[in-house]
């Protein structure tokens, strides 16, 4: 069978939100998070090697899309 490459992302906004609500980072990491995640978007989306990219801002929407890719 053919492999099918899927990256899964966030938005920053929102992966900014989720790291400031669990309360685990100090503020300095979650920059630092946040930039490391804007240049692996970046990289990923110039890379052209993923055959979908799915957006997981809301779990059960991104958990769809990847079982609506799976079962193709």
């Amino acid at each position: 069978p053919e492999a099918v490459a899927v990256w899964i992302e966030t938005s920053l906004s929102t992966l900014e939100k989720r790291m400031c609500e669990r309360g685990t980072e100090s503020k300095q990491e979650i920059e630092n998070r946040i930039k490391l995640a804007s240049e692996q978007i970046k990289e990923a989306h110039s890379m052209n090697e993923f055959s979908h990219i799915i957006l997981n801002n809301a779990f059960d929407d991104a958990l769809f899309e990847l079982l609506r890719i799976i079962e193709k």
